[in-house]
């Protein structure tokens, strides 16, 4: 069910409405498996969620008190850590979003007490006219929970009668929101979960064939609500796989070239029947990111079995003509990296999601309290940004918003 955060200021706008967008695509046709350089994209939207935001519930951050201090942060916390999102759906309620809580404190040994959650936000965008505060905006939140006991004890043990679910009992990877509102996602492990609109586990999960424990890159619900596409490693590769939402095999997995051999992929958003949004990047982070991008991939192009791939944006490279970038709103620091020129250079690039045919929304996955983003000092924010594409992508989403 819907739990209260105690960050006050957060307002629902009233009504019923069907977010129904089919645009047009206008974009060159890429090589086979390899990237286009794409047209420049401009950043015109910027918010941060500091990184020392917490929500209502019990303490967590236990197995990390032994470091005292991790970025400056003391360790443990007295209530529910807020941070390192792993997935990102439209908001049930008009200028909503879902930002799932799935990433834990860096592996589940860490993480037991920390609950799993779709945090319910809305952002007051800076723009480049100038308005906007710039902040995000917590309201409420889902907690999931297993109250029909439908895991088994051996993996869920909880002495809570609504057996609330946690960071330790699944790493989460992506969400998507049907039209009746029920979330879908997949844990690293690739068990598919489906819950209820209010949180609760609906069926008993659906281990996927064909994936390894740990290979998940990320998941995304098709427009339709039929079928999900899972991305996961195989033989030292990246596959995707289109299943059905009862866990069942569609077609053939097809392959994806990565821009270089130890990248990993995020994303995977449908938006479309046939085609999808992917986020590639290293490992690395400021100075030493080389590779964070965004493609648009299409099931339906994809010879001898390999997605070609479009380049949309290159994050290190993102023009930022109005100083979103050095806005004073921010108050950013000198020493804090990728400000001017912008770029966004994080460890993890969380997600991706159209606002409208021309403008994604990118946040960062902020790995909190570990996490150090533009400056190595201090424990990353997390930061969404909006970038305006140079041409129209055929966005099909249906969401039903209250």
């Amino acid at each position: 069910m819907f739990q209260h955060i105690r960050h006050p200021g957060f307002t629902f706008a009233a009504g019923v409405a069907c977010l129904t967008t089919a645009l047009s695509l206008a974009l060159p046709s890429p090589l086979i498996g390899h990237a286009h350089a794409a047209s420049t994209v401009s950043l015109s939207l910027r918010a941060i969620l500091p990184a020392e935001t917490y929500a209502d519930g019990p303490a967590s951050g236990a197995a990390l008190a032994s470091k005292k201090k991790i970025n400056g942060i003391a360790v443990p916390f007295t209530s529910q850590a807020a941070g390192s999102f792993t997935g990102i759906t439209r908001g049930q309620y008009n200028n909503t979003w879902l930002l799932l809580a799935g990433g834990g404190f860096d592996g589940k040994a860490n993480s037991a007490d920390l609950l799993l959650r779709a945090m319910l936000i809305d952002i007051d965008w800076r723009k480049t006219d100038g308005t906007g505060s710039g902040a995000v905006n917590l309201g409420d939140w889902i907690g999931l929970s297993d109250p029909h006991k439908l895991i088994s004890a051996a993996i869920r043990n909880s002495t809570d009668p609504t057996r609330p679910l946690t960071n330790g009992d699944y790493t989460l990877r992506g969400i998507g929101r049907a039209t009746d509102q029920s979330l879908w996602t997949v844990d690293s492990a690739a068990n598919m979960l489906h819950f209820n609109a209010d949180g609760s586990l609906s069926e008993a999960p659906h281990s996927l064939t064909g994936i390894a424990d740990g290979a998940v890159q990320d998941i995304g619900l098709f427009p339709d609500g039929q079928s999900l596409l899972v991305a996961f490693q195989s033989a030292g590769k990246i596959e995707a796989q289109v299943y059905t939402t009862a866990g069942a095999v569609k077609g053939n997995p097809l392959g994806y070239t990565l821009d270089a051999a130890s990248d990993q992929t995020r994303g995977w958003l449908p938006i479309n029947d046939h085609q999808a949004l992917v986020i590639e990047q290293d490992d690395k982070q400021n100075a030493e990111a080389k590779i964070k991008r965004i493609y648009l991939i299409d099931l339906n192009n994809a010879p001898n079995g390999t997605l070609t791939k479009t380049l949309l944006a290159d994050l290190l490279k993102i023009d930022d003509p109005h100083g979103l970038g050095t806005d004073k709103v921010f108050g950013s620091s000198a020493n804090q990296f990728g400000l001017a020129p912008f770029s966004f250079p994080y460890q993890t690039i969380g997600g991706v999601y159209p606002l409208d045919s021309k403008t994604l929304i990118v946040f960062n996955d902020n790995h909190f309290p570990f996490g150090t983003g533009r400056d190595a000092s201090k424990a990353a924010p997390t930061e969404m940004i909006g970038l305006t594409l140079p041409a129209a992508l055929d966005v099909r989403l249906n969401v039903v918003q209250q």
